[in-house]
């Protein structure tokens, strides 16, 4: 997993400079990001043993998905932690309904898991009015509560997915949504999506919507909010569904982007789609 909070420091004076962030959003992700990377350390230390995946793809299966036994408390006490971080920076939320059902109730954490990665946006408004908690809100946290988990087991078993296989929009190991796509450079403009969960990037056709899978050309196209930027959003006008992109040269490493944080810093894009009637799952 890569160090998150190490790449937001990196980019402070960025921010600052180009007002990207309020200083006390700034602030909110550090420290949250920093909490998520304990996690993810705790998590790696403990050398947890994951049951093995089946063959098929995605590797994790929504509808029997399972804790480690040795990783549960630890998954528990993660959830506590980073809705802590949440409700310090925001303290009209109340988590606290959420965290006793994980304390109480047997599979709760499995159930709560199971309905993320159905990708069922409807469960997530029932949990949401069930918990009064903002439907968003709820996903941010289980996103980030579950992230950690899912990029060690990404880890574990990347190496076992036949990627060239796999022409989905859906991530191949987790089976969740992209945050945002890569083209690079150094492999002749060969496309990429980023998973939101578990952080895996995979390929991806160059002309085709994310979400809906339209190849029509006329129905695609991409805008950039500055000339010369590395980033751009591409959309599609049949499903009114769209993916930010970031591009990046022969030259750029592993260490010049963090797509986590950079889908935040993006924001900007986020808002300019909304507003002329585009989503993002």
């Amino acid at each position: 997993m890569k160090e998150h909070f190490v790449f937001l420091e990196n980019k402070k004076a960025h921010i600052e400079a180009d007002e990207i962030l309020p200083p006390e959003a700034y602030s909110f992700y550090l420290e949250f990001f920093k909490a998520q990377y304990d996690v993810y350390a705790g998590l790696s230390r403990m050398r947890i043993e994951f049951s093995l995946p089946e063959k098929t793809l995605p590797l994790v299966n929504a509808g029997k998905f399972a804790f480690a036994d040795d990783a549960r408390d630890a998954m528990k006490d993660a959830l506590v932690k980073l809705a802590g971080v949440i409700s310090k920076y925001n303290p009209g939320l109340d988590y606290s309904s959420l965290i006793a059902g994980a304390g109480s109730e047997p599979h709760f954490m499995e159930n709560l898991a199971m309905k993320l990665l159905s990708r069922d946006s409807d469960l997530f408004q029932l949990l949401s009015a069930e918990y009064r908690i903002d439907a968003d809100e709820l996903i941010f946290l289980v996103v980030n509560w579950l992230k950690p988990y899912f990029v060690l087991f990404a880890e574990k078993n990347r190496d076992a997915i036949p990627c060239d296989e796999w022409e989905e929009g859906k991530c191949p190991v987790c089976g969740y949504f992209p945050d945002m796509a890569l083209l690079k450079d150094a492999m002749e403009g060969k496309r990429f999506l980023h998973c939101a969960l578990c952080e895996t990037e995979w390929p991806y056709k160059r002309l085709a919507c994310t979400i809906c899978g339209e190849e029509n050309a006329e129905k695609l196209g991409y805008f950039a909010l500055e000339e010369g930027s590395s980033y751009r959003v591409d959309y599609c006008d049949n499903c009114h569904g769209y993916i930010k992109t970031r591009r990046l040269s022969k030259a750029a490493s592993d260490e010049d982007y963090d797509i986590t944080v950079e889908n935040i810093l993006t924001v900007g894009f986020d808002s300019s789609l909304i507003e002329k009637g585009y989503t993002r799952p």
